[in-house]
């Protein structure tokens, strides 16, 4: 075998191992392709489910939406604080009222006494017993 012979061969194993080396960077490069392609995909359906609502209390809220639960939790407060307890006495006076005005018969009060007022008026001292 000549010189040029022996050459020869060489360059020709060269050629089989560079196209091996070429078919497997060629492989790995499809591989990462449909690696990165699936990637895409799950960053996709990620990325859409956030933008989803939630329906969560940590879903973060816009300031006009924080602004206007403020303003209605003021406004509940306020009506809250508004609230007048009812006394008993005070409740039946406030039911023969509403009877009065719907034209039903006011109740009689526990005493007979006509007056309906007279339990307000007792409390504030305007009313004298006889």
């Amino acid at each position: 075998m000549s010189r040029q012979d022996r050459l020869g061969a060489h360059v020709q194993s060269l050629r089989g191992k560079l196209a091996e080396q070429a078919a497997k960077v060629t492989e790995a490069l499809a591989q990462s392709e449909r690696e990165k392609r699936a990637l895409q995909q799950l960053i996709a359906e990620a990325n859409s489910r956030l933008a989803e609502p939630q329906g969560q209390p940590e879903q973060e809220k816009t300031d006009a939406e924080v602004r206007a639960e403020e303003r209605a939790d003021q406004y509940w407060g306020e009506r809250r604080d508004r609230r007048v307890e009812v006394e008993p006495e005070e409740d039946e006076g406030l039911r023969n009222w509403l009877a009065e005005r719907s034209g039903a018969e006011p109740e009689p009060e526990e005493d007979g006494d006509d007056d309906r007022w007279s339990g307000g008026a007792r409390r504030f001292g305007h009313y004298e017993e006889d």
